[in-house]
């Protein structure tokens, strides 16, 4: 009988559970309870299988979530949006509008660059810094400044107070909403 059992409870602890239908039907209900009761101790022991997978699924998941962060950047626009300095307190918000935005104008072979240098361009800066619905703080990300300056130069060069469709154009909304225009993932022009 504990050979019958022995067989039993090995084939069993790998996955063949027709040997303890076996067991069952060639032993007394005791010996086998007793067999039963130490493959489940021995099961209960061991660490869970879905504990494994969790465990491995965390890991896949921050190994993805870390190469987003560290290894994704916006190649589209090779402009750092840290660049330009936050401007002195002193100065009024055209000035400093004026000064940001200027940055991205300067050449590296020229050091003055003539900021605004167009009506349109004029306008623009203008429009952001005093009739802007959205009044975008001047410490805001500089790239963010610039890509609504950009917004609003299209706008006043190609005259759109004259479009047909010019829906949320120098509303408060984000420039991704201005109709004809369109972003990246990053809400970048």
């Amino acid at each position: 009988v504990d050979e019958v059992v022995n067989r039993a409870v090995q084939q069993a602890m790998v996955g063949r559970d027709e040997a303890i239908d076996l067991a069952l039907k060639n032993m007394t209900t005791g010996a086998v309870i007793v067999r039963a009761e130490k493959i489940d101790n021995s099961a209960s022991n061991r660490f869970p299988r879905w504990c494994i997978i969790l465990v491995c699924v965390v890991i896949v998941f921050s190994i993805i979530a870390l190469g987003l962060y560290f290894g994704l950047r916006d190649k589209e626009n090779p402009i750092d949006p840290t660049e330009a300095p936050p401007p002195p307190l002193s100065m009024n918000r055209f000035d400093s509008l004026k000064l940001i935005i200027g940055k991205f104008y300067s050449n590296k072979e020229e050091e003055t660059v003539s900021f605004p240098s167009s009506l349109d361009q004029e306008r623009a800066l203008i429009w952001l810094s005093k009739t802007d619905p959205k009044e975008l703080s001047v410490n805001s990300l500089p790239a963010t400044l610039l890509d609504r300056y950009l917004a609003a130069l299209l706008y006043f060069s190609l005259s759109g107070s004259s479009w047909s469709k010019r829906d949320f154009w120098l509303s408060e909304n984000s420039i991704c909403f201005w109709e004809g225009l369109g972003c990246n993932n990053r809400n970048r022009l």
